[in-house]
């Protein structure tokens, strides 16, 4: 407790008493402190560097509000050409598939053996994403071998 009475009842270090009483001694005030006019005006022209920048960085609201209109114009014609191309997509998947029924359908030709009804295609590896997506715990990425083992099983030696 008498650190903190010794503190407040005397709050300068002997030396910075003893310089404040020597200015004092020669006419000049104790402390030069933040009372100087060169602070007061650099404080003002900071200031008003800083108000300048900020107005200089903000962007105009109209300016903002026709850039966003411009952006929500642009999205909705391309959701529009996105619908155009859409349908010409369905129009073409139509003609393959009647192309393919045709094919399928012509007499004399068997387009795959006779032995089965369909023809046979190499398994998938990975689930395509429509598969991924509705029944992650049903379909299981087909894992490969190493490739040393890939080519003890054919016979040759592993890289």
């Amino acid at each position: 407790m008498a650190l903190l009475t010794e503190l407040m009842e005397h709050p300068l270090d002997g030396s910075y008493q003893d310089r404040a009483d020597a200015r004092v001694a020669r006419g000049e005030p104790a402390a030069t402190g933040g009372r100087s006019p060169l602070l007061l005006v650099v404080c003002i022209v900071l200031g008003l560097l800083l108000a300048v920048a900020a107005q200089t960085l903000r962007v105009p609201q109209e300016r903002a509000s026709g850039q966003r209109q411009e952006i929500i114009t642009q999205i909705e014609s391309r959701q529009r050409g996105n619908a155009t191309l859409a349908k010409q997509i369905s129009g073409l998947r139509s003609q393959i598939a009647a192309a393919q029924e045709q094919a399928v359908g012509s007499p004399g030709r068997a387009p795959w053996p006779s032995s089965s009804r369909a023809p046979r295609r190499a398994p998938a590896r990975w689930p395509s994403a429509a598969q991924a997506w509705s029944s992650p715990s049903t379909t299981a990425p087909v894992r490969r071998r190493p490739a040393a083992t890939r080519a003890r099983a054919a016979g040759r030696a592993p890289r």
